[in-house]
């Protein structure tokens, strides 16, 4: 029993020690500034309870726009403002850009040939991204590829002119799940792409982007009909959009881009520090885990006039781009810098796309128990992408 004690109490010694260590170690290296860490697990109780781009916008409220976090042995620095995400993502960039790769990965070695999970020095993440940029994604090849986008979203209102008919013209039990409707019509575009990788990612994050726009033009009536009258004005009797068409669709534009702000599919991107690095006179040691929030950029009241509402006029007052040669970084739902979305060209062109048509070509309610219910449920699903936690079910009927 003594031997027992003894082994208890020299066990607490060590872990004391050793934080103890790490507090002084981390006050000569500089670190940003952030909660004291508990022994063993680190901040986690600081980030418990919320969403993690929630909890971590919280954290940077009380110490600044560059924290440092201890989550159990990860040492990981979070920029939550405009200013700190330049530092990392355009300053930065080539040092700061690897991305830790999941066991799974390794064990099947898909991380060899991975876009999203090579570090941006080596020779193959090189070489993929000089093909996409070249050859998948090029101007010349995206314009080529503009039938396709156009069967994809004939074939998304083609499927819910069919659920319509169904339930009645809307009045009957037959809904649309329009997040599922919308990842269908993405993969069908992106099938048998070179990048695999592409097919999840892009489909995901689209389906994803549409479903909450709908929801908030559902919960919206009046931009809904804003919406509705632009696409009347410029469209006419044609049944869908053409690409040509989104220039003149300055509300539609600015829909799409509220939709990025306010619920951006990707809240986190986490990288790596391949090398030391000084982000605003603040040292950030090799390997450390490096997190942008772009939800807490989206929702940062210095730059956004009530951050936590859907007004998609602000951007009817504010140009802002969201293309790779933008210095923007107020609004960054596709990244920035060398890890810059590359398939952006297709998902920005099908995303005005398919929630133009699906405005223009149906007349969308809300089911009438989820109008009993108060409305649309807006709680967030933290997973691959920040999804719906409810799907969004809504009932279309031909305007037509």
């Amino acid at each position: 029993m003594a031997i027992f004690i003894g082994c208890i109490c020299s066990l607490e010694l060590l872990l004391l020690c050793s934080h103890v260590f790490q507090l002084l170690s981390d006050a000569r290296r500089r670190l940003p500034p952030g909660p004291r860490p508990l022994p063993v697990i680190g901040n986690l109780l600081d980030v418990a309870g919320e969403l993690p781009h929630r909890s971590l916008s919280r954290v940077a409220e009380r110490y600044g726009p560059l924290v440092t976090l201890r989550l159990g042995t990860t040492l990981a620095v979070v920029a939550s403002s405009p200013a700190t995400a330049r530092e990392v993502l355009h300053r930065h960039g080539a040092s700061i850009t690897d991305r830790g790769t999941p066991d799974a990965w390794r064990t099947e070695g898909h991380e060899s040939n991975s876009i999203f999970a090579l570090p941006t020095r080596h020779h193959r993440w090189r070489a993929l991204r000089r093909l996409g940029a070249e050859q998948l994604f090029s101007p010349r090849r995206v314009e080529k590829q503009r039938p396709l986008r156009r069967d994809a979203v004939r074939g998304l209102l083609r499927h819910v002119s069919e659920l319509a008919a169904a339930s009645g013209g809307g009045g009957g039990t037959a809904v649309v799940d329009v997040g599922r409707a919308a990842f269908a019509a993405m993969a069908s575009l992106l099938f048998g792409s070179l990048f695999s990788d592409l097919l999840t990612a892009g489909s995901e994050t689209s389906s994803t982007v549409i479903e909450w726009a709908m929801a908030e033009l559902l919960q919206n009536p009046q931009t809904m009909r804003k919406l509705q009258e632009e696409l009347k004005k410029v469209i006419g009797s044609k049944t869908y959009i053409d690409e040509e068409d989104i220039d003149q669709l300055p509300y539609l534009q600015a829909v799409i881009k509220e939709t990025h702000r306010l619920h951006p599919a990707i809240p986190l991107l986490m990288y790596k520090a391949a090398v030391p690095v000084e982000i605003q006179g603040y040292k950030i040691p090799k390997e450390t885990t490096v997190v942008v929030n772009t939800w807490a950029i989206h929702q940062n009241s210095e730059v956004w006039i009530e951050p936590d509402k859907f007004i998609p006029e602000r951007f009817l007052q504010k140009e802002i781009s969201l293309s790779s040669g933008s210095t923007n970084m107020e609004l960054i739902p596709f990244s920035a810098g060398r890890r810059f979305c590359l398939g952006y060209p297709v998902a920005n062109r099908m995303l005005h796309l398919m929630l133009g048509s699906l405005v223009h070509e149906f007349q969308w309610t809300l089911p009438e128990v989820v109008k009993k219910n108060g409305g649309v449920d807006m709680a967030e699903n933290f997973g691959l992408t920040l999804s719906m936690a409810t799907p969004l079910h809504a009932i279309a009927k031909n305007i037509v």
